[in-house]
């Protein structure tokens, strides 16, 4: 039963804070300007934010509910390629 709670908590804080990177990481959020090219991945805020959100909506669950010893290398390897790909998602649809 805990367990439960402790993936639905985490699911609903790493879609809050996916939505807060897709919401508030445009870069022309409060008055800035967009700049011709992105800039590098590891200055991006909301790159970042996107991707620790969806490893945390991903990689929580699993490793609570898959079976046996191979959690712990395959919920990593979920998490990341969640985290990736949402964060690319959100970074492409902030820059304008």
């Amino acid at each position: 039963m805990v367990g439960g709670a402790v993936a639905v908590a985490a699911v609903l804080i790493g879609v809050a804070l996916v939505g807060a990177a897709a919401l508030g990481g445009h870069c022309s959020m409060a008055g800035g300007t967009c700049p011709r090219e992105p800039g590098p991945l590891a200055d991006d805020d909301s790159f970042r934010l996107a991707a620790l959100g969806a490893a945390i909506a991903v990689g929580v669950p699993f490793t609570i509910y898959w079976p046996g010893r191979h959690r712990w290398l395959v919920a990593p390897a979920m998490a990341l390629g969640a985290g990736l790909l949402v964060a690319a998602l959100v970074r492409s649809s902030n820059a304008g």
